[in-house]
C-alpha cells in the first residue's frame, strides 16, 4: 500500500514538473540554447537553438533532467542492487573472522579473530590502494589503524554493558 501511495506521489510529482516544462517551453528553450553554447563554447546562437529544439522535442522533461540536472537511466539509484553488492561486500569481509572464530581453540577466540581482521583490513587495505593507483603503504596503515581503533571502541563499549 505504502509502495502505491510513493508511487502516485513521483507520478502526481513528474506530471506537475511535465507540465511545468510545457508552460514554461520557451523559457526553458531559451535556457537550454545558452547552456548548450556555454557548453559546447562552439555553438552560435541559431544552432543551439535548434539543437535545444530538437532535444526538448521528443522528452522535454528527459533533456531537462539529463542536461541540466545530470540524471539518467545511468545514474539512477538501483537500492535493491546496492543492498545485495551491501551483503555481499559484508559477508565475505566476515568469512575469514569467523572462520578464526571457529578454527582457534575457545580460549584465544577473542585474539585470534582480532588479529586475523587486523590482517585482513591490511590488506584490503592494499588492494583498495593498489586498484585506486595510490602507493599502499599508507592507506594499509589507515584502515588497519582505524580498525584497530573501532575494535577497541567495540569491546569497551561491549565491557561496560557486560556483553
Amino acid at each position: 500500500m505504502a509502495d502505491h501511495t510513493h508511487d502516485l506521489g513521483v507520478s502526481k510529482a513528474i506530471t506537475l514538473h511535465q507540465n511545468l516544462l510545457n508552460s514554461y517551453a520557451e523559457k526553458i528553450l531559451i535556457q537550454k540554447s545558452l547552456f548548450l553554447r556555454g557548453i559546447t563554447r562552439g555553438l552560435d546562437g541559431d544552432l543551439s537553438h535548434e539543437v535545444a529544439v530538437a532535444l526538448m522535442k521528443h522528452d522535454a522533461l528527459g533533456a531537462h533532467a539529463r542536461d541540466e540536472l545530470g540524471l539518467s537511466e545511468a545514474t539512477a539509484t538501483r537500492p535493491v542492487q546496492a543492498a545485495f553488492a551491501s551483503a555481499t561486500a559484508f559477508s565475505s569481509g566476515a568469512l575469514l573472522p569467523v572462520l578464526a572464530a571457529v578454527l582457534t581453540p575457545v580460549a584465544w577466540v577473542s585474539w585470534g579473530v582480532s588479529l586475523t581482521s587486523v590482517v585482513v583490513l591490511a590488506v584490503l587495505g592494499v588492494v583498495g590502494a593498489l586498484a585506486g593507483g595510490a602507493a599502499p603503504l599508507r592507506p594499509a596503515l589507515r584502515v588497519t589503524f582505524w580498525g584497530i581503533v573501532a575494535m577497541i571502541v567495540t569491546g569497551g563499549i561491549g565491557r561496560l554493558f557486560g556483553v
